[in-house]
């Protein structure tokens, strides 16, 4: 089944946006609602995005918890 099989609504929302050297943090909300059950289901996501000195993405590291986020962003 794919991603829109089964869930019957979704919406993404930017919340926050950082800097740092080689990497940014792109905060984001997810809502989806179940095509079968009518459940909804809220998620806040922390994405790590580390680039290479040419731009390229090189890494993505995901959170669902502010502080390991944090602590990820701030790592060297």
């Amino acid at each position: 089944a794919t991603f829109y099989e089964i869930w019957d609504q979704a919406s993404f929302r930017t919340e926050g946006v950082r800097e740092a050297a080689d990497r940014i943090a792109l905060v984001t909300s997810t809502s989806v609602r179940g095509g079968l059950t009518g459940i909804e289901v809220e998620l806040r996501t922390t994405g790590i995005w580390r680039f290479e000195s040419d731009g390229r993405a090189s890494r993505l590291d995901s959170f669902n918890e502010d502080d390991a986020a944090e602590a990820a962003f701030l790592a060297e």
